[in-house]
């Protein structure tokens, strides 16, 4: 749909998200559900702030299982935008009946608790997250963070340092990821998926709980990143590349 990709690159993401919902429209007429057409008008809405019709397109996704449990986090976290927490947890509720262990959507249930101001929820919601992948390092960082959010330091205190126990491990890999950024040709960008996504999440995991703890003032473990892990995660940054890609989440 070539006028909705234009306004959409124009940041015209009403008049985008119009077309594309047009669009799936038609290929309902014949009986064809365009997930692509779907994931796209969603994305548009939720750009223009009607998060309560994303969510509904999102929803429309989880219920046919389109990428997983990303379209039923997504419908979710638009329907709390759009203040319908009901329906976010009724969304979650019903991906997590063929994925009941899926952490990613147990944090979007505490989060679902936390809005409609459920805090046992939302603590029973952290211990079976935790309980899929206990030793899960950016696991115990996430919760360590929502018990912050809940106002329960000493359990965020527990969490955080939970999340750097193998801080000297992380920080070995950043010295090796520091020695494979020297080899790598800039233009030879490929090679790259060789060495940077699991480094470059670790060093910014050590930051942000170093960030974490200057702030709130918690005693978290006695090892620090030191200036090398930033010079790594800044020379990191420098060869990453972002975008905007419609109709990838």
């Amino acid at each position: 749909n070539m006028a909705a990709g234009a306004s959409y690159q124009a940041k015209e993401y009403e008049d985008a998200a119009h077309a594309y919902d047009f669009a799936s429209r038609y290929a309902d007429a014949i009986g064809y559900l365009d997930s692509s057409m779907v994931y796209n008008a969603a994305l548009c809405y939720e750009k223009s702030e009607n998060y309560e019709e994303a969510a509904k397109k999102y929803e429309r996704l989880a219920e046919v299982n389109y990428r997983g449990s990303t379209s039923a986090i997504l419908a979710s976290s638009a329907y709390r935008k759009a203040g319908k927490v009901d329906k976010a947890k009724a969304v979650i509720a019903e991906a997590r009946k063929s994925d009941p262990a899926n952490k990613d959507l147990l944090l979007e249930l505490v989060n679902t608790n936390i809005d409609a101001g459920d805090a046992a929820g939302a603590e029973k919601a952290i211990a079976d997250a935790i309980s899929t992948d206990p030793e899960n390092k950016q696991l115990h960082y996430t919760i360590g963070t929502i018990y912050i959010d809940l106002g329960k330091n000493e359990e965020a205190e527990t969490s955080l340092n939970k999340a750097l126990e193998d801080i000297k491990k992380l920080k070995g890999r950043a010295q090796t990821l520091q020695a494979a950024l020297n080899q790598i040709d800039s233009r030879d960008v490929d090679r790259l998926d060789v060495f940077l996504p699991d480094a470059v999440e670790d060093i910014q995991l050590i930051i942000d709980v170093e960030t974490i703890a200057q702030k709130s003032g918690m005693q978290i473990s006695d090892i620090k990143a030191g200036s090398d892990v930033e010079a790594n995660q800044a020379n990191a940054q420098s060869v990453a590349v972002s975008g905007d890609d419609i109709g990838s989440p």
